[in-house]
């Protein structure tokens, strides 16, 4: 049945009808549906206005996995357009792809085999497993930066070798096992690196900032805290029953021990012996300023008293006799002393 109002042709609208016009209006401003009330014979038609509210995502909600899974690979993307994602970062958004599709609740820190088949998550573990391995090459920047500015004293063998090697040993990683218990060692890595870059963009900022700086050694304590924690995640694989393959086991183990006994001798280096160096220097510098502070009558006494006792010393031991000792001789240079 249809009604004429004012030049316009109004009919009955059915629930379902009215709900798929309001979800097709949310997307901009929802639109008044109308729709004809019963009324009484003999009465007037009254029309009402209805304005249904509906969520923009009711509008396209996804009906199958296919379109479950293609809805959440758009909002990854979206959310992580380019480097720079939600996370700041390669790093960033490797750590959060780890986190979201299993340490934050599924996986086991005890085993944890990989998964190779087409499930979402795991799908989003080998994704998150990828950005860690773009990260090690953006990681290449701080090398570049360093020659460009001429810094080659900050380009050290850790700084080669660590930049050098990860690139190759990551790609192993994310060709043959993409998630699982080696996505541990990387979830770690980010978060200390995130840490240390961190770091660098305050330093950056300028010496204003320098005097609020003074934790830049426990970023090496970091590190090596991490490979320690990496070490043991990795190796307790050889005593559990785990179906996870032993190469990596080695692989990942042994890069942890190899890195840190080089953090450990880069922070035996930069910190200790430094810090030695320093008090030496400083000693030093206090007693030149002290012989400076002294007048030239001062530094001359002090010059004759040595030659004054070396000689006393050369006369000691040239003249006195064994009798002269059995009867207690004592040499005395009061006269010279007195002058």
């Amino acid at each position: 049945m249809e009604l004429r109002c004012k030049n316009r042709t109004i009919r009955p609208v059915s629930r379902r009808e009215s709900r798929g016009q309001a979800g097709a209006a949310s997307i901009g401003r929802s639109k008044p549906v109308l729709e004809q009330r019963a009324r009484p014979k003999g009465t007037r038609s009254r029309v009402s206005v209805r304005r249904y509210r509906v969520s923009p995502s009711a509008a396209t909600v996804p009906r199958t996995r296919e379109e479950t899974r293609a809805k959440e690979t758009n909002e990854e993307e979206e959310e992580g357009a380019g480097i720079g994602g939600k996370g700041g970062g390669a790093a960033g958004r490797a750590r959060e792809q780890c986190l979201a599709s299993g340490w934050w609740g599924v996986y086991s820190f005890r085993c944890q085999p990989v998964d190779y088949s087409d499930d979402p998550m795991a799908l989003r573990m080998a994704r998150g497993c990828w950005w860690y391995y773009f990260s090690k090459f953006t990681e290449f920047m701080d090398t570049v930066f360093f020659v460009l500015r001429k810094k080659n004293n900050h380009i050290s063998t850790l700084h080669v070798i660590h930049h050098g090697c990860m690139p190759m040993s990551v790609w192993f990683g994310v060709k043959f096992t993409p998630g699982g218990h080696s996505s541990f060692f990387g979830l770690l890595n980010t978060f200390v690196h995130i840490v240390m870059y961190s770091y660098y963009l305050l330093a950056a900022l300028g010496p204003r900032i320098q005097p609020y700086l003074w934790w830049k050694k426990y970023l090496t304590s970091l590190q090596m805290i991490q490979f320690v924690l990496v070490m043991i995640h990795a190796f307790q694989l050889l005593f559990v029953d785990c179906n996870y393959p032993k190469a990596f086991v080695w692989l990942i183990g042994m890069h942890a021990v190899m890195f840190y006994f080089l953090f450990r001798d880069f922070y035996i280096e930069a910190y200790k012996k430094r810090k030695s160096k320093i008090r030496k220097r400083q000693e030093e510098a206090r007693k030149k300023e002290e012989e400076e502070s002294m007048d030239e009558s001062s530094r001359n006494r002090i010059k004759e008293n040595d030659l004054i006792y070396a000689n006393q010393y050369k006369m000691a031991t040239g003249y006195i006799s064994d009798e002269g000792l059995r009867n207690r001789v004592f040499i005395d240079n009061r006269g010279l002393s007195d002058e």
